[in-house]
């Protein structure tokens, strides 16, 4: 009995001493209807689920003026169709982007309003970002 007694407690210890998975669920965006990160006007962040399409919050839909992404994470935006596509129109990285009314497609080289234009995003996890 008292060996049962001691193997239960040494599974207990190593149990508990064993590294946990700090892994976050998802990826934080925060999206602001002013450029350059300015949070004095709207903005809206969340944490959003990996490898799963999201539309951009109502109350910025046609009007981000940029996108903030945190660190261990990317985005791929949309501005050319109602919902994500397959690769997306372009990848935003940490920390993210300042102007996206005054956007470079990265597709055409032109400059565009995506900010007007953003409908949607999907975001993966990145370890090197």
């Amino acid at each position: 009995m008292q060996f049962t007694i001691a193997a239960i407690a040494a599974l207990i210890t190593l149990t508990t001493a064993l590294p946990t998975e700090s892994k976050r669920a998802g990826a934080g965006v925060t999206f602001y209807v002013l450029e350059n990160f300015n949070n004095t006007g709207a903005h809206d962040h969340e944490v959003y689920d990996y490898n799963t399409c999201h539309n951009v919050p109502v109350a910025l839909y046609g009007n981000v003026g940029s996108v903030a992404v945190d660190p261990g994470a990317y985005c791929r935006i949309t501005y050319t169709a109602d919902e994500c596509t397959l690769h997306g129109d372009a990848f935003v990285y940490p920390p993210g982007e300042t102007n996206l009314h005054q956007f470079k497609d990265p597709a055409s080289g032109n400059v565009v309003d995506a900010g007007k234009l953003i409908t949607s995003f999907l975001c993966q996890e990145c370890t090197s970002c």
